[in-house]
């Protein structure tokens, strides 16, 4: 396997180094591509049916041997309950959407321009911008449900995202 990520914690992954074998390998989907989750962590040798595994709740770094199925389980649940959140962001978008409200969440360093791209955003987009500064929210699911809906909706509107726009605009 390789990988290339253009994430600055994970930068270039290369797994020609691995041995044939059973490995679980962790891929997180970005757009359309998938990428390797944790850089080299990404890929989990399976030997005799387990794997060095977090082996105490998820608060812990400790691992240990751990059954293949048990872990199955376990990505499977977590999988399972982000996809929820996800989905709880996507209502409350809708339903903020339906009322002709759009608020759009930005993330990371806040800039000399911000302010004004909050007051333009509102006067010409009719957008209530959000800024969040440089640390994520707790429930990345649900953000990311909520900013992805808001942002399909402003593209099928505008057939861009107007919000980036105007931003480089003030640039």
């Amino acid at each position: 396997l390789r990988g290339t990520s253009h994430d600055i914690c994970a930068p270039v992954v290369n797994f020609t180094g691995w041995k044939e074998g059973r490995y679980l390998l962790l891929l997180q989907k970005s757009g359309e591509i998938y990428r390797p989750f944790q850089g080299r962590f990404s890929v989990v040798p399976i030997q005799d049916g387990a794997l060095s595994w977090f082996t105490e709740g998820e608060a812990s770094f400790e691992r240990g041997s751990v059954a293949l199925e048990k872990v199955k389980a376990r990505v499977t649940e977590v999988v399972a309950a982000e996809r929820a959140e996800f989905k709880k962001g996507v209502m409350k978008a809708e339903g903020e959407l339906e009322k002709g409200e759009i608020r759009y969440e930005i993330l990371g360093q806040p800039g000399a321009i911000d302010q004004k791209l909050k007051v333009l955003a509102k006067e010409k987009l009719g957008v209530e911008l959000v800024f969040l500064g440089c640390i994520a929210p707790l429930n990345q699911d649900f953000h990311r449900g909520h900013q992805d809906t808001v942002k399909a909706f402003l593209f099928k509107k505008h057939g861009h995202d107007p919000v980036t726009t105007l931003e480089a605009s003030l640039k």
